[in-house]
């Protein structure tokens, strides 16, 4: 649908602009007849085209503005000025002009401290209400930045050696029997009461428990994609793109230590600011998943704004490593008669899934881990995990979190996901 709106654009510019030239050679030609009749004709000629742009452009605002009037026709026709270089960049990179979303926070009760947490953009492509196709920004260009790699080359290569550690079964010590409590439940999950109202429908541990997630973990194709809709989050040590390098040690470990073979897509999508970034991303790696469907599972991992310097560490081993948080979307929002309802054009098939295998894994976390994993965050939209039933956004620290804090994280973050996927958690 953005296609055909540019098609239609542009065929009007093209239309307009033959006009244009139309009307200037009627125009000189007039002159010419002009002049040999009428002293002092010529002022009322340079006048002339001006008047038929203004009857033809009557919304032009000629009082106010102190451009010229043919700048100002080319601008709303256009796009640019001819000869003027600056507006034919504006013209060609729209997104300058783009404002970062504001951040939404609320407060973690879990953690009892007054630092605010928040998920940067909360899914950038259902800020406006249109559907996705209609709100999308620059959904015609994939804007793909790789860390010096080709872009057909993701995948890291298994090691064949490899022998995965014996993980216990955790199943049966998991707290369901109490989790059935609706009231203890919900305490499991942040959300933002102004969008999201907790529901049994939605959350059921029981319901959760009877979902299997035994996967088969054997060969050389791919099982596990790593993926980053916004790619530029970084940390106190590196600002920019070091949730990339959280990526690729994660999937060193899993292709190293665990043998699963592991694909890191590192196209980074909010390049030009997270507004349409969920967009991009969903062109850029639905494809994969098309082309691979070896792979079950999908991470999208992102690194948490909380604000400020804000940093989110707990102690494992001895060392101090980042915290990490698992975020799903209901593709529900909370309406003024205190239901929450469907977002119809943010359909997402795996819901039920999605939260059972982020409660599968959050519970074997606290059980391997305490206090290594975060509440999960429930909000209205969609995010990334519609693709697969498998699906997992992870956000790994926060800006105050040293890049390594972020990466040792993810020795215990493999070991929780392989526990898992081995039928053990």
């Amino acid at each position: 649908m953005v296609k055909t709106t540019v098609n239609k654009r542009r065929f009007l510019r093209i239309a307009v602009v033959m006009c244009l030239v139309l009307t200037l050679f009627s125009t000189s030609a007039a002159k010419e007849v002009a002049s040999s009749n009428t002293q002092g004709q010529e002022k009322k000629d340079t006048n002339f085209l001006e008047e038929i742009i203004k009857s033809a452009f009557p919304f032009l605002d000629t009082k106010s503005s102190q451009e010229p009037i043919w700048e100002r026709v080319s601008k709303e026709i256009l796009g640019f000025v001819p000869g003027r270089v600056e507006t034919w960049v504006e013209a060609v990179l729209p997104w300058q002009e783009q404002v970062k979303e504001p951040r939404d926070a609320v407060q973690d009760v879990a953690e009892n401290s007054d630092m605010q947490q928040s998920h940067e953009d909360m899914e950038d492509e259902e800020a406006s209400t249109p559907p996705l196709e209609n709100s999308e920004t620059g959904g015609d260009t994939l804007l793909d930045v790789f860390k010096g790699i080709p872009q057909d080359d993701y995948t890291t290569v298994v090691d064949s050696s490899a022998v995965a550690p014996v993980v216990a079964n955790l199943k049966e010590q998991y707290p369901i029997s109490s989790l059935q409590d609706f009231n203890q439940l919900v305490n499991l999950y942040l959300c933002d009461s102004d969008e999201v109202k907790r529901t049994p429908e939605d959350l059921n541990a029981a319901a959760f428990m009877e979902k299997d997630f035994t996967t088969d973990l054997s060969g050389a194709e791919p099982k596990i994609l790593i993926f980053h809709t916004h790619g530029t989050e970084g940390y106190a040590d590196m600002p920019k793109y070091g949730i990339l390098e959280v990526g690729d040690y994660l999937a060193q470990i899993l292709n190293d230590k665990y043998g699963i073979a592991t694909m890191h897509h590192k196209a980074v999508y909010d390049e030009t600011g997270v507004t349409g970034a969920y967009g991009r991303m969903t062109k850029g790696v639905q494809p994969i998943l098309d082309e691979n469907p070896s792979i079950e599972i999908a991470i999208d991992m992102h690194r948490d704004g909380i604000g400020g310097d804000g940093r989110l560490v707990t102690t494992v081993n001895g060392k101090e490593i980042a915290k990490v948080m698992l975020v799903n979307g209901l593709s529900k929002l909370l309406q003024d008669n205190g239901e929450m309802a469907p977002i119809s054009y943010l359909p997402n098939p795996y819901l039920q899934d999605n939260l059972a295998f982020s409660f599968h894994t959050k519970m074997a976390a606290d059980l391997l881990y305490p206090g290594y994993m975060r509440q999960m965050y429930l909000k209205a939209y969609r995010y990334s995990t519609f693709m697969l039933p498998k699906s997992l956004l992870l956000e790994v620290g926060a800006e105050g979190n040293t890049l390594q804090e972020a990466k040792d994280a993810m020795e215990p973050f493999a070991e929780i996901l392989y526990t898992v996927l081995t039928g053990n958690g």
